[in-house]
């Protein structure tokens, strides 16, 4: 059976951690609650309330953005390979 969530391949982590490395904290957590409020707003609300929750927004906003960055960009990927007909 098929996950229903694509499974993260190491090489999406690399390449992401690279983009964030390339960018400030603030920089990055602005930028993307921006695209992902656009995508998927009910994720943003959602990050917001557990970071208001914990002492620490500024971790909980940016391992929420984090994942939801590594499942986009794998579901991305997944999308590319099977277009292109790769296979495995």
């Amino acid at each position: 059976m098929k996950p229903l969530l694509p499974i993260v391949d190491s090489s999406i982590g690399f390449s992401l951690a690279k983009y964030v490395g390339e960018k400030g904290d603030v920089e990055f957590i602005k930028t993307e609650l921006r695209r992902i409020k656009k995508e998927n707003p009910a994720i943003v609300d959602f990050i917001k309330k557990w970071a208001d929750l914990g002492g620490c927004q500024t971790h909980t906003i940016f391992c929420g953005i984090l994942v939801y960055k590594l499942l986009r960009s794998q579901a991305e990927a997944d999308r590319m390979k099977e277009d292109l007909n790769l296979g495995d």
